[in-house]
């Protein structure tokens, strides 16, 4: 089951990587500092001890591959 909200406000780090035979993404793994385990579409260049951020934005140094946040708090010229 794949956590398409990710709205945790928590760090996390990829535990693995997996190939999901229905879809032609693949799925990581995601290990929140809280204990919660969590699966989610894996972006292209995401590697496994990866650092990445769920949740609304607390700083502007959260920025980096993988993270998710809510439309309003992306930075305007970001791809």
């Amino acid at each position: 089951m794949l956590d398409f909200s990710r709205r945790l406000n928590l760090f996390g780090r990829v535990y693995k990587i997996v190939s999901d035979p229905n879809r032609t993404a693949y799925v990581a793994l995601i290990f929140y500092d809280n204990g919660l385990f969590s699966y989610v579409l894996s972006v292209d260049g995401l590697f496994v001890g990866a650092r990445v951020f769920s949740g609304t934005v607390l700083n502007d140094n959260i920025f980096s591959l993988g993270s998710a946040f809510p439309l309003k708090y992306v930075p305007l010229f970001s791809m």
